[in-house]
């Protein structure tokens, strides 16, 4: 499909997970979680730093403890990053997002995520291959020049370059104009895409996506059902009998953010096997006898039967829900927000005349919320009754997982493997020449 030398790494970083591969290859070789633990600790007293004599023994005690007692006062914090480590839980130990929304939240996190990608997961140095990475669609200047910086500067890569989400998830279906439906974990962006570059002033995005639906799912658990979600590491299972607790175990010292990470990991499991979107126009009383059981870790069976379909409404008919569901209030991100079709359409509409039925006729829907069962029907649905009556509708929605969860990934793949590509790099020596400016220059 693609040119078989390798000749760099694609990188895809999201809010829950990051994307990562070879050019030229159809899928990423890892997808690992964006969130990193983060625990102080304190150094040990570096023994070659002890004085001793010629045989090994310890001399002039009375120094060597001010060495001992100076070196204990010196701590440090220590990132623990990838889906083994954080699967381990360790006493005080944070959960941070290294990348949240499409930003960077914590840069030092961000840093050793990229590192441990290269050095731990995919295993090879950083200076022996390009960097491609995808950013937000939403254009962000200081950023983009901060990750360029830190590309050449930590990372020692020999060329850079770095494209918008919906740009390359366009090239991923073999276009270069259309409109991107990206619904993610924590946002949902309309990016109107022409010639091969985002139309700024026309995007639209709001910070709702699949981790609504899996708070919810938690919520409805805890509070409605009154069932404690135990995270993993609290059960301590029978030696007879591999479901059957022995005992639930405490740990007062669990950050309370580890214990939510995990608590959502189990949720967001509920969503993705018996949530949907409903695109039959069920009533209330069809949701309820539409019925489905999740069994948790510790053996307890649930059951949803309108939760399958209620929360998910909110993507589709906002305030509706909030009314039928009794919520007076919605949080200031969301004002505003009328639905995903709306989104749609107002973005085409901010578009200019001429390439409105261009755009109407490549709609393309990605994102791993998108992959709820019924959700691109339904959208079809809604934008088939708003949209002017003599528009015609096309929707790209790829029915393989793959494609629709990691479009942007692939997107960078092919780009970064084109040989009419290899002239746009961003080189270490272009940068050591006008810093990390050149990145506004180079990179659209």
């Amino acid at each position: 499909m693609f040119t078989e030398d390798i000749t760099a790494i694609v990188v895809d970083p999201g809010s829950l997970s990051i994307r990562a591969g070879y050019s030229g290859e159809d899928t990423p070789r890892l997808v690992m979680p964006s969130q990193v633990g983060v625990r102080e600790e304190i150094k040990v007293p570096d023994q070659s730093q002890l004085l001793k004599d010629e045989d090994g023994n310890i001399i002039n005690a009375e120094q060597n403890k001010m060495i001992e007692e100076n070196k204990s006062d010196d701590k440090f914090k220590n990132y623990y990053v990838g889906e083994s480590n954080l699967k381990i839980r360790r006493d005080n130990m944070e959960v941070v997002s290294s990348y949240m929304n499409g930003e960077v939240k914590d840069w030092d996190a961000f840093e050793k995520l990229l590192l441990d990608v290269y050095e731990n997961q995919i295993r090879v140095q950083p200076s022996e291959y390009c960097l491609l990475i995808s950013e937000s669609s939403l254009h962000n200047q200081r950023q983009r020049e901060k990750i360029c910086q830190l590309a050449f500067e930590s990372l020692k890569v020999p060329n850079f370059f770095i494209v918008k989400s919906g740009v390359l998830s366009c090239f991923s279906s073999g276009r270069s104009t259309a409109l991107v439906l990206d619904t993610g974990a924590y946002s949902t962006y309309a990016v109107p895409v022409h010639d091969g570059y985002v139309l700024q002033k026309s995007v639209r995005k709001f910070d709702i996506g699949g981790e609504f639906l899996t708070e919810k799912i938690l919520n409805n658990l805890q509070k409605e059902q009154n069932t404690r979600v135990y995270p993993r590491y609290c059960l301590q299972f029978a030696k007879e009998g591999p479901k059957k607790i022995d005992k639930y175990l405490e740990f007062p010292d669990t950050h309370s953010s580890y214990e939510k990470f995990c608590q959502l990991e189990i949720a967001r499991d509920i969503k993705e096997q018996i949530c949907r979107v409903d695109d039959r126009g069920l009533t209330f009383g069809e949701m309820q006898l539409e019925r489905a059981g999740y069994e948790l870790p510790d053996g307890n069976f649930v059951e949803f039967d309108t939760a399958r379909s209620k929360y998910s409404e909110f993507f589709f008919a906002p305030y509706e829900t909030l009314q039928q569901q009794q919520e007076n209030e919605i949080s200031q991100d969301l004002l505003g927000f009328r639905g995903m079709h709306h989104m749609v359409l107002e973005s085409i509409n901010y578009c200019d005349i001429d390439i409105k039925r261009q755009l109407f006729n490549n709609i393309i829907l990605t994102g791993g919320n998108s992959l709820l069962s019924g959700f691109s029907s339904r959208l079809q649905t809604k934008l088939n009754e708003i949209s002017p009556p003599n528009s015609k509708i096309k929707m790209i929605a790829y029915p393989a997982t793959t494609e629709r969860k990691f479009s942007s990934w692939i997107g960078g793949s092919i780009l970064a493997s084109l040989g009419s590509f290899q002239s746009l790099w961003i080189g270490k020596q272009e940068y050591q020449d006008n810093g990390e400016y050149i990145v506004e220059k180079k990179c659209p």
